[in-house]
Order: structure tokens, then sequence, then C-alpha cells
């Protein structure tokens, strides 16, 4: 499941935060919230380049406010946005 980065509107695989928190020997959750706040600098260590998506990106950073730590609940919101036509 895709959720987006809040700075850019690049999306990731939720499944990668595992991947990074076993790599930085932290957890999920303190990766998640690294993301809320640098974006895709915690996948690549590279800052975010140019928003691809601005809706997307901006749409992301409020779920993240809206929802925490809840990857399904933002994922699920994330796609009903995509249903309802919201990014296009």
């Amino acid at each position: 499941m895709d959720i987006y980065c809040p700075k850019c509107g690049e999306p990731w695989d939720a499944d990668e935060f595992h991947y990074v928190a076993e790599e930085n020997e932290t957890t999920y959750r303190e990766e998640l919230a690294k993301f809320s706040r640098i974006g895709c600098q915690v996948f690549d260590g590279q800052p975010c380049a140019d928003p691809e998506d601005r809706r997307r990106a901006l749409a992301m950073s409020v779920a993240l406010e809206l929802m925490g730590d809840d990857v399904d609940g933002i994922a699920a919101m994330m796609g009903d946005a995509e249903a309802l036509g919201m990014f296009s």
C-alpha cells in the first residue's frame, strides 16, 4: 500500500519504514515521524526535489496530522481521495 511524501507527493510503499527502521536500529513509528517532518529523505538520504504533486503532498501532510501513525488509515484516506478524483 502506498503513502505519499508530505513534501513532494512521491509515492512510497508503507512497508519501506520497516526496512529503514531495521537499518537505522529504530522503530517503524520513529521513521514515520521523521517522514512526516523531512519526507523522502528518510528513504534515500536526499532532500525532496520540487513537488511532483502539490495537492497530493498537501493531502498527505494533512492525513499525517489527522491520523498520526495509523498508516493503514492514511493509505485508505489517500486511496479514497484518489478515487474521488482529488488529484486529477
